[in-house]
């Protein structure tokens, strides 16, 4: 074999490994786009999802905080079913919960002082805004939030 020829084959072959590295590149970036294609949606998901769950918590616990905040008002020894209602209407419109659920002691009026006061708070899972658009607590929470905190009037 001439020096001519085992030139140009070096040649000839360098070319080839040449394209066999653009090809190479050119594959793994094309499975990069595969892979992020496929994991996008379901990353998407997941962070709708966290949010809400957050959200979730978040409505929760307002509910809570009106809830007790409405029994504060029912332990004052001149509370009336009217201004605990007030109480817990202020704070949960705040929220832009319209529809829910007080619920005090038929004999609220009379209760002496001392004695255990009951206040239910209940609100449908309707109230709560989804972020996401997707209903993924509504088989889980049934009929909505419902919370009931127990105080002694005063």
């Amino acid at each position: 074999m001439s020096t001519q020829s085992a030139s140009k084959l070096l040649r000839a072959t360098r070319r080839r490994t040449k394209r066999r590295r653009h090809s190479s590149r050119d594959d793994r970036r094309g499975a990069a786009i595969v892979e992020f294609a496929i994991c996008l949606p379901v990353l998407v998901a997941v962070t709708l999802a966290f949010i809400d769950l957050t959200n979730l918590i978040y409505f929760r616990q307002t509910i809570k905080i009106a809830c007790y905040d409405a029994a504060r008002a029912a332990a004052e020894a001149s509370a009336d079913a009217q201004s605990v209602q007030d109480t817990a209407d202020r704070l949960l419109s705040m929220r832009g919960v319209e529809n829910y659920e007080l619920t005090l002691p038929d004999d609220f009026d009379t209760i002496p002082r001392g004695s255990i006061v009951n206040v239910e708070l209940a609100v449908p899972l309707s109230e709560m805004t989804s972020f996401s658009g997707m209903d993924l607590w509504e088989d889980s929470l049934d009929n909505g939030v419902t919370i009931e905190t127990s105080i002694i009037k005063e």
